[in-house]
Parts: structure tokens; sequence; C-alpha cells
């Protein structure tokens, strides 16, 4: 029985997956579009799913990217121009020509008139090799960067600890389209045992985070304290591997702290001041600056 694996001992993916992955822009809110919620339900329910829609985003965001700079080759547009001008220029000429051609018999007379085509081919050959030498010189630069991309493809890009804090706080003050979910979120992003649970948690994912794709948490109090845990799967050099009694950036009206465990990466943006925080954090407590 023929073993439904590919080269690297995963099992190979439903076409129509992959190919509704493919169709989501990176940055967007695609998954939200009803066409797409077969993958959407796939995604929240298949853990082993998050790897392959990563690296689909990350590679078409780096290309998308990278076509945008590539030049076209000088003067390309007026050759093109010009090669087509000459072909319809030596089809529509009906004068007399030397060589083989084609008779035709035709008019009331059923006299013979010799078409030469020969000419004409010969140069639309011509036309033909060097405007595909020009188009071939473009895809050959095209081609040579979509090699260095796709190399490079998997080398997540790198974050300093403060830029994580930044970009967290810039994510946590934009209005998201993404619903909240009450179902079980995706076991590959669980929550912190660093951080206090609240009652029914709501999750969402998050694209483009880090680079990376992301689930964000609710993790409003029935206090009122308003915050956000965001779970990456990525590393981020420099982080601690558990929180910090005080925030490592308050700014804004907003207290944010980020840390290592394992694979993910966490990072708490809470609405206030270091008091807010701390209550959010399953350590023990002290004092609060």
């Amino acid at each position: 029985m023929k073993d439904n694996t590919i080269g690297d001992e995963r099992p190979a993916q439903d076409p129509r997956i992959v190919e509704a992955m493919e169709a989501c822009r990176p940055g967007s809110n695609d998954l939200s579009d009803p066409a797409l919620a077969f993958l959407a339900t796939e995604l929240a329910a298949r853990a082993e799913l998050d790897g392959l829609f990563e690296r689909l985003q990350r590679t078409d965001g780096v290309l998308a990217d990278v076509f945008q700079d590539v030049p076209v080759p000088e003067g390309l547009e007026d050759r093109i121009l010009a090669h087509l001008a000459a072909g319809r220029a030596a089809s529509s000429d009906s004068g007399p020509k030397k060589g083989p051609g084609l008779i035709c018999r035709n008019g009331p007379e059923g006299a013979s008139h010799k078409l030469n085509l020969v000419p004409f081919s010969a140069h639309r050959r011509r036309i033909s090799r060097r405007l595909w030498l020009a188009v071939g010189a473009a895809t050959a630069v095209a081609a040579s960067v979509l090699i260095a991309v796709l190399l490079h493809s998997q080398a997540p890009a790198q974050y300093t600890g403060q830029e994580v804090l930044e970009l967290a706080i810039d994510l946590f003050n934009t209005p998201s389209s993404e619903p909240w979910q009450t179902a079980a979120p995706p076991r590959a992003y669980p929550l912190s045992p660093d951080v206090v649970v609240v009652p029914q948690p709501r999750w969402r994912r998050v694209h483009g985070f880090l680079g990376c794709r992301a689930v964000a948490f609710d993790m409003s109090t029935p206090g009122g304290t308003q915050a956000t845990l965001y779970v990456v799967k990525c590393s981020v050099a420099g982080l601690p591997t558990e929180p910090p009694l005080r925030p490592s950036l308050r700014t804004g009206g907003r207290s944010t702290s980020a840390w290592q465990s394992g694979s993910l990466v966490y990072v708490l943006v809470v609405r206030g001041e270091a008091r807010g925080y701390k209550r959010l954090l399953n350590l023990p407590r002290g004092p609060v600056a």
C-alpha cells in the first residue's frame, strides 16, 4: 500500500488545503472570508498545519517585497513595441517578393497568386528570438533573486527585545477584524503557566507578528484589567525565560513584557500601569514600584 508521505516523512497535505493557504495574503484577514472558512476550521483543529502555513506566509511576504524591486532592462518596452510594429508592417506588405511561397488560386479568372511567406516568417523568427532574449534577461534576473529568496526564506527576521515590546504595543492599539473565539485554542500555542488564567479566555489568530503566525489571548479580568497575551512560535535572543516582576516597557498607558519559553515567545500587554500588569502574573507577589 502506498505511503502518503513526502520526502521529509511528513504526511502529504490535501491539495485543497494547500491551495487555500497559498490564497491567503501575508498580514491579511483572508481567513475571515466565508470562502476560506473550511481552512480556518482546519487550522484551529490541526496544530500540525501551523508550520506549513507560517512558511507559506513568510515566503509569500518576502517574494512580494523582492519582486517589487526587480529592475526592468533598460529600453525593453521600446524594443517590444518596435518589434511588434515591424511585425505588423511586414505582414501588411503585399509587394513582390522573391523566393518560394504559397500558391493561392482565387479571383474570377482563377488566376494564380504567389504569396511569398518565407521572408516574413524569417523576420518573425528574428523578432521572436530578439524579443525572447530581452524577456529572458529580465526573467534571469528575477529567477536569480527568487533562488536567493528561497534559500534564505526559512531564516526568520531577527528582532531585539525592545522591538518586540514596541511591535506588541502597536498591535494591541490596532483594532483587529479577526473575531475572538471561545473554542479550544491550537495546541501549539498554549497559555503560559506564568500568567494567571482568566475565566473563559478568548483567543484569535494573529498574522505577521514578528514575521510569524501567532495567537492572541484576551486576558481581561472581571476587575477591569484589560490585557492581551501574544503567543508566537519563534526565538528572540536576549529575552528572559520568565516574565519580570515589573513591566519591561511602560509607555502610552501600556505595561509590557516579553519572555522566551522553549520555542515560544510570550508578550503580555496590559492597559494601565504596573499594578494591573502584576495582577496577571502567576508569580510570588511583592511590592510594586
